[in-house]
C-alpha cells in the first residue's frame, strides 16, 4: 500500500514518536496484518526533524526524494523520529518525475515531490513479491532496505540509500 498522506500541523516533533499520531498508529496495524506500507517522508526538508506522521511509524517504510543523478531533493524531509529512529528508510526519484497532469487528461508533466518517490518504491515492493509471494511485509521491509546505494552506512538523511 502506498501512501502520500501527511499530518501537516497536527504534531509537535516531540509526538512524532510512531505511537502518537493516529495514521501513524493505522499504518503499523496494517503492518501487523501483512500489509507493507510506503508513504512519504514529507517536502518539508532540509532541516534534521521534518518528517510527518505517519512516516514516524515503526514496520513501515518511509520513502524520501532524489534528483536522477541521486542528488538528495532539498524539500525531502529528514529523520530522526523524536524517539531517535533513522528516517527516512529509502530514496527514490522524485524531482522532475515525467507523470500524467491533474490538469488535463490529455498532459503529461515534470513534477516534484516524495508523493513521486513513494508509489515507484511500491511498485518495486510489487515486483519483488512477484518472485517471492510468501514474504511477509517485514521481510519485504528487510529486502528493500538492505539492498539500497547506502545499506551499510544509513543516515537521516539519505536513510539506507536508493532502491535498488
Amino acid at each position: 500500500m502506498t501512501s502520500s498522506l501527511v499530518n501537516i500541523g497536527l504534531h509537535d516533533y516531540d509526538e512524532l514518536d510512531g505511537n502518537t499520531s493516529v495514521a501513524s498508529i493505522a499504518a503499523r496495524r496494517a503492518a501487523s496484518k501483512g500489509i507493507l506500507i510506503c508513504t512519504g517522508i514529507g517536502n518539508f526538508g532540509p532541516g534534521m526533524g521534518t518528517l510527518l506522521s505517519p512516516a514516524d511509524a515503526d514496520s513501515i517504510l518511509s520513502i524520501g526524494a532524489v534528483d536522477r543523478n541521486g542528488v538528495l531533493a532539498i524539500f525531502s524531509s529528514r529523520g530522526p523520529t523524536a524517539d531517535g529512529r533513522m528516517k527516512p528508510e529509502v530514496l527514490a526519484p522524485g524531482v522532475k518525475v515525467y507523470a500524467a497532469s491533474f490538469l488535463s487528461q490529455n498532459q503529461y508533466e515534470r513534477v516534484d515531490g516524495t508523493s513521486f518517490s513513494t508509489p515507484l518504491t511500491a511498485g518495486v515492493a510489487a515486483l519483488i513479491l512477484e518472485n517471492y509471494p510468501h514474504w511477509g511485509p517485514m521481510k519485504l521491509r528487510e529486502a528493500l532496505i538492505m539492498t539500497p546505494s547506502r545499506a551499510e552506512n544509513p543516515d537521516n538523511e539519505f536513510g539506507w540509500g536508493i532502491i535498488n
